[in-house]
Order: C-alpha cells, then sequence, then structure tokens
C-alpha cells in the first residue's frame, strides 16, 4: 500500500496565503490575474490529489469489507452448525471468548467504516463544493479574460481615437498651412498690387510729365508758329509795300526816263546830257538787279512760307497723333486700372471666403475634435470607473474565495491527516485481527475442526 503525500498543498497554502496587507486593486490587473491562476492551478491540483487519496481510501475499504466478510461467519455457516454449538464446533471458552473479540473487533470495523463513509460522504461534499467553487472561478477566469479583451478593445479604440487625433492634429497643420500660404499669397498679392499701383502711379507721373513735356512743346511750336506766320504777314506787307514803292518809283523813274529820252531825242543828243543818261542807265541797272533781289526774296519768303505751312500742318497732325495716343493710353491706363481693381477684388473676395471657409472648418473641426474628446473620455471614464468597481468587487470576491479555498484546503489537509491516521489505525488493526485469526486457525487445525477461514 502506497502511503505517498505530496507536500504540495503546504507549498500551495504558504504561497497562496495572504503576506500583510492585501494589495489595493490597481488599472492593469495582470498581476493579479496570474496569481489568481496560479492560485487556481495549485487548487486544481490539490483537488487532483484529494480525489486520488479517496479512491485509495476506497480501495482500501473494499479490501477492509471484503477481509471482514472473509473473517465475520456467513448465515449459511450458521445454519449448518448443529445446535447448541458455534460456528467452530469447538467447546472451550477460549474460543468462544476469541470469537467474541473478533465480533466486537468486526463490529469496531463496521463503525470505523461507517465513520470512513460519512468522512469520504463529507469529502465528495467538499469536492462538489470545489468544482462549483472551481466553475466559479473559471467563469472569474472567463470574466477576467472578457475584462481583459474590452480592455484590449479600449485600448485599440484608445490608439485608433489617437491616429484620429493625430490625423486631426495633422489636418488643422495642413490647414494652418495653407492658412499661411494664402495669406502669403495674399500678401504677395497685395505688394504686387502696390506694386502695379505705384508703377501705375510712376507712369501717369511720367505720361504726365511726357504731355506736359508735349504741351510746353506745341505750345512752344504754336507760339513759335504764330511768330513766324507773324513775321510772315510782316515781311509779305513789308515787301508788298517795298514792291508797291518799287512799282511806283519804277513807273516814275519809267516816265522820268521817258521824259528824259523825249527830252535827249528832243535836244538831238545833247551831249550835256549823255553823263546823266549814262548815270540813268547804270541806275536802271542796279534797279533791276534789286528788283532781282526783291523776287529772290519774295520767292524765299514763299518757300519759307510754305515750309511754315507744312510745320504747322505736321504740328497739327503730331498734336492730332498725340492726342490720339493719349486718349489711347488713357483709355489702356483705365482699362487697366479697372481689371487691376477686379482682379483685385475677385482675389480679396476668394480670399475672404476662403479664408472664412478654413476658419469656420477649423472652428468646426475644433469643437467636433473637443466634443468627441470629451464625450469619448467621458464615456470611458465611466467605463473604467465601472470596471475599476467591478474588479474592484470581483477582485474582493476573488480574496474571499482565494480565503475559503485556503480554509477548505486546511480542512482537507486535516481531514486527509485524520483519514490516513484512522487509516493507519485500520491497518494495525487489520493486522491485529490476521493475527487472531491466524492463531484461531492455527488452534481450530490443532483440535481438528474444520473451518471455512
Amino acid at each position: 500500500m502506497a502511503e505517498a503525500q505530496p507536500p504540495i498543498i503546504e507549498q500551495t497554502v504558504a504561497n497562496t496565503a495572504p503576506q500583510g496587507h492585501p494589495p489595493q486593486c490597481t488599472p492593469h490587473p495582470e498581476g493579479k490575474m496570474l496569481e489568481i491562476e496560479n492560485a487556481l492551478l495549485l487548487a486544481n491540483q490539490n483537488h487532483a490529489q484529494l480525489q486520488r487519496q479517496m479512491e485509495i481510501l476506497q480501495q482500501e475499504n473494499q479490501k477492509l469489507k471484503i477481509e471482514r466478510a472473509k473473517l465475520l461467519p456467513s448465515a449459511k455457516d450458521a445454519e449448518a452448525a448443529p445446535q447448541g454449538f458455534p460456528y467452530c464446533y469447538g467447546s472451550a471458552t477460549s474460543v468462544e471468548e476469541e470469537l467474541h473479540n473478533l465480533r466486537n473487533a468486526a463490529i469496531i470495523a463496521y463503525r470505523q467504516n461507517i465513520h470512513l463513509r460519512s468522512q469520504l460522504e463529507s469529502l465528495m461534499k467538499q469536492n462538489q463544493q470545489l468544482q462549483a467553487q472551481n466553475t466559479e472561478a473559471n467563469k472569474m477566469i472567463q470574466h477576467y479574460e472578457e475584462h481583459a479583451q474590452v480592455k484590449t478593445d479600449i485600448l485599440q479604440q484608445n490608439e485608433q481615437l489617437k491616429v484620429a487625433n493625430a490625423n486631426i492634429l495633422q489636418q488643422n497643420n495642413f490647414l494652418k498651412s495653407q492658412n499661411i500660404k494664402i495669406y502669403e499669397r495674399a500678401n504677395a498679392e497685395r505688394t504686387n498690387y502696390c506694386s502695379l499701383e505705384g508703377r501705375l502711379k510712376d507712369r501717369e507721373k511720367e505720361f504726365s510729365i511726357q504731355q506736359q513735356e508735349l504741351q510746353s512743346q506745341i505750345n512752344h511750336l504754336t507760339e513759335h508758329l504764330e511768330m513766324m506766320q507773324k513775321e510772315s504777314i510782316l515781311r509779305e506787307s513789308t515787301f508788298k509795300d517795298k514792291h508797291e514803292k518799287t512799282a511806283t518809283l519804277l513807273n516814275q523813274e519809267k516816265n522820268k526816263v521817258t521824259q528824259q529820252q523825249m527830252q535827249i531825242a528832243k535836244a538831238s543828243f545833247n551831249q550835256r546830257n549823255i553823263d546823266k543818261i549814262d548815270k540813268l542807265m547804270v541806275q536802271l541797272s542796279q534797279k533791276d538787279e534789286e528788283i532781282l533781289q526783291l523776287k529772290n526774296q519774295v520767292q524765299v519768303l514763299q518757300s519759307d512760307s510754305q515750309k511754315l505751312c507744312e510745320i504747322k500742318q505736321q504740328l497739327e497732325n503730331k498734336e492730332a497723333e498725340n492726342s490720339f495716343i493719349i486718349e489711347e493710353w488713357q483709355t489702356k491706363c483705365d482699362s487697366l486700372q479697372e481689371q487691376l481693381k477686379k482682379q483685385l477684388s475677385e482675389k480679396k473676395q476668394s480670399w475672404e471666403t476662403r479664408f472664412k471657409q478654413v476658419e469656420e472648418e477649423k472652428i468646426g473641426l475644433q469643437h467636433d475634435n473637443k466634443r468627441s474628446n470629451q464625450q469619448s473620455l467621458e464615456q470611458r471614464l465611466n467605463k473604467l470607473l465601472e470596471e475599476n468597481t467591478e474588479f474592484q468587487q470581483k477582485n474582493t470576491q476573488v480574496k474571499e474565495e482565494k480565503t475559503k479555498l485556503v480554509d477548505d484546503i486546511t480542512k482537507m489537509e486535516k481531514e486527509t491527516t485524520q483519514l490516513l491516521q484512522d487509516k493507519i489505525n485500520l491497518q494495525q488493526e487489520k493486522e491485529e485481527l490476521e493475527e487472531l485469526c491466524h492463531e484461531l486457525q492455527k488452534k481450530l487445525k490443532k483440535r481438528g475442526f474444520w473451518t471455512r477461514l
């Protein structure tokens, strides 16, 4: 008969017994879960060992029953025995005393067997209780596993929310960068607009200066033309006066010449008047030369007047062209200013609308982010608080069950020690009964009685 008692129960009690104050509940109960799982594994091992010991005790009890049945006389043997005699045909009082002692020992063994049966039933009940506790512990483990899964899901959701927050922050940064780019573009457009306005103002100034210069040139040319016209008119008038005077003088001189010729002819070529005639001829030649010179001057003045008229027409044409160019420049400048104003107004409106849209989107995203973060944080906090309370309650329950298991294990150990002591006592009594049976068999063999023992 093997009487091996593994010292695992004492080790489990020593390992699972609380040392000092129990640890408080933390939001990460992985260490507690491992301790509870180890304690449950050790309890299962102890339960299996107790079941083995109970099976061994049941086998020994059956063996004791068989031996007791062998020792006690059966009903057929009692009927077959002659009247007035006991089971053995011996008549000695020592045999009766031994039989009486054997019957007492059998009764004691029967009572001990009943006691062992009651202890076995109590052990079975305790085993059932331990199985129920084991099932509850398995349920608790499943619940803790579900709690761990929920916790992992919450962590995954938290990571997803972190990723979403990071994406929202990236979007905010992208929107900020876009706002900065739009602002820079607006500033660049403003600077371009300012530079264009400056250029337009400079061009307008240059154009006004050129216009003033052209106007001054035109005025100067008009004044010069007027002066030239006045001079030409004066020259023409003086030339006409001179021409008329010269014509009158020529007529007078012709008349004088004719008169002188007549006088000369009448005087029949008077020698006295020859010198005068020569002088008059010289004067006539001089006058003819002067007339030619005056004619040449008149032609020069006519050519100058024609040139002045051409210059006047050219200046008038240039003035018309300049006025047309000025009008074209003015229309172009006005159209460019209107186009620039329209473009700048459109760009300003688009930039303002885009800026407002971006700000509204930014504000909406911030509000949505705050709301989602607040709601998710409140929900998580509520869930974590509820789970923390549930976990604390379950932790207290597990601690209570652990203490109960430790108490049950200590009780089982005490009962197993008592059962082992009872087993040892029964074995000793069995050995004593076997020795008595051997002695009785020897005595009966010596006396020659037939027995079935």
